[in-house]
């Protein structure tokens, strides 16, 4: 309902340990009768003043979280306005582990308005970023992330954009790369999760290609002994004819058929180790003939009753997946319907 929490069971379901610190989910909705925003964040603590995911009456849309567990061994779920809520469990961290969830805490709101706050008064209301921009956020030593932190876990969300377009995270101080973490269309409200390296000043950059409104929310970080090794994103998949990839391999120049899977090599391309266990990826999908979904997940094991991404036809819509990969670091992508598929790269964990 309206203005509802839903507090949702992690602990002892779907095999998971007695005490995982942070889950990472696919949450989706659908549905809606208004148009609204979802938060999800520990039980038990405050909500916080920030969104996972913004939504519309009939659109359904899908974004990757990194949430700390909380009381009962639950996360909350808040939904601003009516609308079906589903979660696929797709990882987690254990206590001890060196990623650490913190409560979301909002970095950046160029909206400008009283209401439109950050977490320490800090790149709030600077205004909307003109297109071929890049908007340098600070995270290090703000809302929980330690100076000490090499990689942030963080929701980037685009707002109502002048046109069709993307945004590009990346370390301030590196080049940026080809690569997309947001992808949207004309005055929509479209978030993406992104896990990225912290670069120069304790910063992240955020590119925007057309005029639009940025927020940044931060929900976790790691520290320099990771097991997770973040890259500069890679384009490591591409269908779409005349386009490229970062080492000329899986470029198909031809949509992906319906109810089909593709095998992708992770392992062993790019610097990537083959045995590896899992990888960061940012999955988008674009000229899709009709509405469907896609499932990433290990080839070799059994394909998943979960989405990772939801799409309708004709429509541009990028998600992030944390993909475990079979033992020779291969992920599979079920696709429902038609479209072209586009896949970068960010990390791996050994």
């Amino acid at each position: 309902p309206d203005d509802s929490v839903l507090e949702l069971g992690i602990v002892g379901r779907a095999s998971l340990p007695a005490t995982p610190a942070t889950v990472v989910l696919n949450v989706t909705v659908t549905g809606a009768t208004a148009p609204g925003f979802l938060t999800v964040y520990p039980c038990g603590e405050t909500r916080p003043t920030s969104s996972n995911l913004n939504y519309d009456v009939g659109i359904t849309r899908a974004v990757a979280v990194v949430a700390r567990v909380g009381t009962n061994g639950a996360v909350c779920v808040y939904t601003q306005a009516s609308v079906h809520v589903i979660a696929d469990l797709t990882g987690y961290y254990t206590v001890g582990a060196n990623f650490s969830g913190t409560q979301p805490a909002r970095l950046l709101d160029t909206r400008v308005g009283p209401e439109f706050i950050t977490v320490d008064g800090v790149s709030a209301g600077i205004g909307r970023q003109p297109g071929g921009s890049i908007t340098e956020v600070k995270v290090a030593g703000r809302g929980g992330v330690p100076t000490g932190a090499t990689t942030v876990s963080v929701n980037v969300t685009a707002i109502n954009p002048m046109q069709a377009g993307f945004f590009t995270v990346f370390p301030c101080g590196e080049t940026m790369p080809n690569a997309s973490t947001v992808n949207f269309t004309p005055g929509a409200i479209v978030p993406n999760a992104a896990m990225v390296k912290i670069g120069s000043n304790g910063s992240i950059c955020v590119f925007t290609n057309t005029e639009a409104d940025a927020v940044v929310d931060v929900n976790g970080y790691d520290t320099a002994q990771s097991i997770v090794r973040l890259l500069a994103p890679a384009r490591v998949l591409e269908t779409r004819p005349g386009f490229t990839t970062a080492d000329g391999l899986a470029q198909l120049s031809a949509p992906r058929p319906s109810d089909s899977v593709l095998e992708l090599n992770i392992g062993g391309r790019l610097g990537v180790p083959t045995a590896i266990r899992a990888a960061v990826l940012n999955i988008t999908v674009t000229g899709a003939t009709g509405p469907g979904f896609l499932t990433v997940y290990p080839c070799g094991s059994p394909r998943p009753v979960a989405s990772t991404l939801n799409y309708s036809f004709g429509s541009t819509v990028a998600n992030l997946a944390l993909a475990r990969t079979s033992t020779d670091g291969r992920v599979c992508i079920y696709t429902q319907t038609a479209t072209h598929l586009v896949v970068d790269l960010s990390g791996y964990h050994t």
